[in-house]
């Protein structure tokens, strides 16, 4: 049974790539792309990376990938770009993992403003702290961000889970030695060796120890 929990944020605990998807579409269409397939793309950026998505249009297309990212930079953080939501069921298992005695953390790629995204949803306080691109730790697989935290937190391997939706998620909670949940609303079935699946964030309740 698991007690902690280090969370992924972009399409773990929020619902991120519906905005991520709209920008990079906005972005490629600034360059004469506009007729891609969307669930391609989504698929690409889903299961890889914009990071990889980028690298792959200009190999494909020849755009300039950086200045593709600058455009997808200025749509992202444009004022009228669409809201992020956390994914329903989130405060709820967030809370129960405090009522159980256990330990809510943060591990993402994104930056602070994920932790300022949280504290105006009313989130953070659920959380002991955290790791973020700030941080300035080698991106996930690598499972120095994940073993830092084990580390401070002093966190029992054996009753702690990497929660992701991607397979470099998974892979990190593998490298750190703790069990992993993959959360896979779009049934990619992209992360077999993890520990769990589950397609609900509510369906880890029923994982979680209870002291």
């Amino acid at each position: 049974m698991i007690k902690n929990l280090i969370w992924d944020y972009d399409g773990t605990l929020y619902d991120t790539y519906p905005k991520m998807l709209l920008c990079l579409r906005q972005a490629l269409a600034d360059f004469g792309q506009t007729s891609l397939d969307q669930d391609e793309l989504y698929r690409l950026i889903k299961i890889k990376s914009i990071r990889f998505a980028l690298t792959y249009y200009q190999q494909v297309y020849g755009l300039d990938r950086t200045q593709v990212e600058q455009r997808f930079q200025f749509y992202l953080t444009r004022p009228e770009a669409p809201s992020v939501k956390p994914f329903q069921g989130v405060a709820e298992v967030l809370a129960q993992v405090v009522a159980s005695g256990g330990v809510n953390l943060l591990e993402t790629h994104n930056n602070q403003g994920a932790i300022a995204q949280m504290r105006q949803d009313g989130l953070w306080q659920y959380f002991a702290g955290g790791v973020t691109a700030d941080d300035d730790f080698p991106r996930k697989p690598d499972p120095s961000g994940v073993n830092a935290l084990v580390t401070k937190f002093n966190l029992a391997p054996q009753k702690t889970a990497m929660v992701g939706d991607r397979r470099l998620d998974i892979e990190a909670g593998e490298r750190a030695g703790i069990q992993t949940i993959y959360f896979d609303p779009d049934l990619f079935a992209d992360a077999p060796m993890a520990t769990y699946t589950v397609d609900q964030i509510v369906a880890i309740v029923p994982l979680l120890k209870v002291d």
